[in-house]
């Protein structure tokens, strides 16, 4: 998945949780449907958030890693 693709599933749970968070309101806290479907949703959202820092966390080192390979040419 890319980072674009990532990002926009991310935005797209996050508005989800807040379209059930403010339909639901006071609603949600005794209905377990609702919690559920939250918790899942929150589950999924954690999962992706972790998946987008080690996408980015590899993206900053292999640039680092070019950036290095580059300057070694540029002296070389």
């Amino acid at each position: 998945m890319t980072d674009e693709r990532l990002i926009s599933t991310i935005e797209r749970i996050e508005r989800a949780l807040v379209r059930l968070e403010s339909r639901n309101g006071a609603r949600s806290a005794g209905d377990p449907a609702v919690v559920e479907a939250l918790g899942q949703l929150q589950v999924r959202y954690d999962r992706l958030a972790e998946r987008e820092q080690r996408l980015r966390e590899r993206a900053t080192a292999a640039l680092d890693r070019l950036t290095a390979l580059i300057d070694q040419q540029k002296a070389g």
